[in-house]
């Protein structure tokens, strides 16, 4: 019933969007065989805490484990592309934030395409403690993969946010 939900969607009076509507079959073709190109990548020096995790990092892009969410990462990217070539106008964007691979190609497409809107990752849930990737990282910051702002359940969960790039 997909196909029969998404026309209602489309025929709907209110202003709904689908990326699917903006994607062209070659963002898909990029997005799909973004796997052939990865293993192009050279990974010179990964360490961390004096343990090089190089090969590790290769081992994961042979494998494909991340293979579904890094293809809805690029299509997400190139929605947002999509966007700003046919000029639609975006004011603020607000996102659920869980900062997974999806979360880092929407964020990106928004940070380079619309960097003067409002990027707000928004986190209604606890995170459990050891749920890693919910922590932004300096390396994330700077590389332009986090929203602008995180808006949380309460004050309580600022610092905890902040554990790993107490600048954002």
């Amino acid at each position: 019933n997909l196909k029969k939900i998404y026309q209602e969607l489309r025929d709907s009076p209110k202003n709904i969007m689908l990326k699917e509507d903006y994607l062209t079959f070659n963002d898909y073709m990029y997005s799909f065989l973004h796997c052939f190109r990865i293993l192009k990548i050279k990974i010179q020096n990964a360490n961390f805490n004096e343990i090089n995790y190089a090969q590790m990092i290769y081992e994961n892009y042979k494998t494909f484990k991340t293979y579904n969410a890094s293809v809805l990462a690029l299509l997400n990217y190139r929605f947002v592309k999509k966007l700003k070539e046919i000029e639609h106008p975006v004011k603020v964007v607000i996102n659920r934030f869980e900062n997974q691979i999806i979360d880092k190609g929407w964020n990106a497409g928004f940070q380079k395409y619309f960097p003067q809107i409002k990027i707000i990752g928004y986190q209604g849930f606890i995170m459990p403690p050891y749920y890693l990737c919910g922590y932004p990282t300096r390396h994330e910051k700077q590389n332009n993969k986090l929203p602008n702002k995180i808006a949380l359940m309460g004050e309580g969960h600022i610092d905890i946010k902040k554990e790993f790039c107490d600048d954002f």
